[in-house]
C-alpha cells in the first residue's frame, strides 16, 4: 500500500485569558497519497486525535476525540476539545498526535498558545460547540488490557547476568516499568507483548525517565509494528489512607512461571501470571509502599532466588485503575507478600520535569485531578475494617471463630501453617498457640485485633487459599456483621 500522511487542520485562539475556557477544533486531511484518490480498501478510516495539555492546560474532548475520513472526500466533522489554562501567563503549547485505529502514530504537532493574565472585568465565557456528526468510534474502556502487558528483557554488557521484569504499555510508544529492572549499564532493552501467541511482537526500547526514589522508569519503544489494536490509556487512581483491605490484580512474568516448550526441550520461557490478592493500605507506611497480600506460589525455585523475580514493574490494578507498580519482594515478609510503589506517591518522589513527562507521555493526571479508588464499588468486595476494639470479649468473636473452624483449609494437616505464612509474621510470633483448633483461632483473631490491618490480611488469605465456597461466604458474612456490630465499616 502507498505510504500516506495525514495533515491536521487545527483551529484555535492564539491568545487566551488565564482561567477562561477556549475551543480547539481538529480536522484531518490525507496528503502524499501517491496520486491515488483513496489508497485504502475500507470506505472509512478513523483516526483518534490525542491533544495533550501537559502541566499548563486541562483538556477534555467534547464528544469524542475521533475524526472519520470518507473516501468521497473530507471527514464527518472535526474533533473538538474544551481547554482551560492552568497557568497565569506565558507562552505554552499543547501537543496534537493523530493515531490510526491500530495505534500507529501519524506524526505530532505543537499548538502554541499565548496566555495572558486574568482581568478583573472577566466574566463567565460560553464556548459555542458545533453539533457532532455520528461516529461509530467505541468509547475506550478503562481497565487492564492483556495486549498491553509487557515482558521486559534486559541484556547487560561485559558478561553481566541479564534481568527480566514486567511492564505496561501506557501510550502508543511508551511503557512503564520498575526503575531497578533497567538501571545501570545495559547492552539492550527489549519489550515483548503477547509472547508465544499469534499476536506476538517485540521491539527495542530506551529509557527516557528513571527515578530510583520512586522505582519507576518510562521506556520509549523505538519502532511499533503497524496494524496493532488501539491503545487504551489507563485510568490512574490514589489509594485512600484508611484501615482498608482492597482487592487488586496484576499481570507479570515471575521466576516461578518458567516453562519448557512441549515441542522442544531446548526452548525455555516465562509465562504470564495473573496475580490476585489484597492491598493492606496501612502497611509499609514508612517505606511509602503498598503491601500486596497474595497466595504463595506452590512451585519452588533455587534458595538464593526469589520466586517473584521478574514481577517487578507489573501494574497494580484496583477499581479498574492503575494504582501502583510492583517494586520489591522482601524475603523477611515471606513468599505471600510483595511491595508496590503507589501512584499517589509519585507526586512527592518525582521532580516537576519528570511529572510533566509522565503527564505528557503516560497520561498521568495532575495531582489535583488524581481521583481515589472507589473502595465502595461493587468490584471491591473485601470488607473494610476500622475501629474494632482490641479488647473485644470472646463472645463477640465466637461466630467468626466458628466460621473459621469450619473451613476445610484449617482442617488439613498444613493448612494453618500455610495461612499464617501468608500474613504479617508478627501474628504467629505473638499469638498464644493451642493444639485445639478453636482455641488456637481465638488467640490468633484476638492478636490480629491488636495490630491494625492484620485481621483483614487473615481473612483475605482465607479467601485466596480456600477459594469460593459456602464456608468462605460464611466467614465473610460474620466478619461483616462483626464490623457493623462492634466497629465502623467504612465501606457503608
Amino acid at each position: 500500500m502507498t505510504t500516506v500522511r495525514v495533515k491536521p487542520r487545527v483551529a484555535w485562539p492564539r491568545s487566551v485569558v488565564a482561567g477562561e475556557p477556549f475551543l480547539v477544533s481538529v480536522d484531518l486531511a490525507l496528503v502524499d497519497t501517491g496520486g491515488e484518490p483513496w489508497p485504502f480498501e475500507d470506505e472509512e478510516i478513523e483516526f483518534t486525535c490525542l491533544l495533550n495539555g501537559g502541566r499548563y492546560f486541562r483538556v477534555e474532548a467534547v464528544h469524542d476525540a475521533s475524526v472519520v475520513l470518507h473516501r468521497f472526500g473530507g471527514s464527518y466533522g472535526p474533533a473538538e476539545f474544551v481547554v482551560v489554562t492552568r497557568t497565569t501567563s506565558g507562552r505554552h503549547s499543547l501537543r496534537l498526535t493523530p493515531l490510526t485505529s491500530h495505534g500507529v502514530v501519524m506524526g505530532s504537532v505543537e499548538v502554541p498558545v499565548q496566555v495572558g493574565p486574568a482581568t478583573a472585568e472577566a466574566g463567565t465565557r460560553v464556548v459555542k460547540l458545533a453539533p457532532r456528526a455520528w461516529s461509530n468510534a467505541p468509547v475506550p474502556v478503562r481497565r487492564m488490557e492483556a495486549g498491553q502487558v509487557a515482558e521486559i528483557i534486559v541484556l547487560r554488557p561485559g558478561g553481566l547476568p541479564g534481568r527480566r521484569g514486567s511492564g505496561y504499555r501506557v501510550g502508543p510508544v511508551y511503557v512503564l516499568t520498575a526503575a531497578h529492572v533497567v538501571a545501570g549499564p545495559t547492552a539492550s532493552v527489549q519489550v515483548c507483548f503477547d509472547a508465544h501467541r499469534p499476536g506476538e511482537w517485540s521491539a527495542d526500547a530506551h529509557v527516557v525517565l528513571l527515578s530510583e526514589a520512586a522505582d519507576l522508569a518510562l521506556l520509549e519503544i523505538t519502532a511499533v509494528p503497524p496494524n496493532l489494536p488501539p491503545i487504551v490509556s489507563p485510568r490512574y487512581a490514589a489509594i485512600p489512607e484508611a484501615d482498608a483491605i482492597l482487592p487488586f490484580s496484576a499481570v507479570g512474568f515471575p521466576q516461578f512461571q518458567l516453562r519448557t516448550d512441549p515441542g522442544s526441550t531446548q526452548i525455555v520461557y516465562r509465562d504470564s501470571c495473573l496475580v490476585r490478592g489484597t492491598i493492606s493500605v496501612l502497611s509499609n507506611r514508612r517505606e511509602a509502599t503498598m503491601e500486596l497480600v497474595v497466595a504463595p506460589p506452590s512451585v519452588g525455585v533455587a534458595p538464593e532466588r526469589s520466586p517473584w523475580e521478574g514481577m517487578s514493574g507489573a501494574a497494580v490494578w484496583c477499581d479498574g485503575a492503575l494504582v501502583g507498580m510492583v517494586s520489591f519482594h522482601h524475603r523477611s515478609d515471606g513468599i505471600g507478600r510483595l511491595a508496590a510503589c503507589r501512584v499517589d506517591r509519585w507526586y512527592d518522589l518525582l521532580s516537576p520535569a519528570e511529572l510533566e513527562l509522565l503527564q505528557h507521555d503516560a497520561g498521568l493526571p495532575p495531582r489535583d485531578e488524581l481521583a481515589p479508588a472507589d473502595v465502595t464499588s461493587t468490584s471491591n468486595q473485601a470488607v473494610v475494617f476500622a475501629d474494632l476494639p482490641a479488647d473485644l470479649p470472646l463472645h463477640e468473636l465466637a461466630d467468626l471463630v466458628d466460621a473459621l473452624t469450619a473451613l476445610p483449609l484449617l482442617r488439613s494437616p498444613n493448612g494453618m501453617s500455610v495461612l499464617l505464612d501468608s500474613i504479617d509474621p508478627v501474628i504467629p510470633a505473638t499469638s498464644p498457640r493451642s493444639a485445639n483448633l478453636r482455641i488456637d483461632l481465638f488467640g490468633i483473631v484476638r492478636t490480629c485485633l491488636r495490630y491494625p490491618g492484620t485481621l483483614g490480611q487473615l481473612l483475605e488469605a482465607v479467601r485466596l487459599l480456600e477459594g469460593p465456597s459456602m464456608e468462605t461466604e460464611r466467614v465473610d458474612h460474620v466478619a461483616g456483621e462483626l464490623t457493623r456490630r462492634c466497629g465502623h465499616d467504612t465501606s457503608n
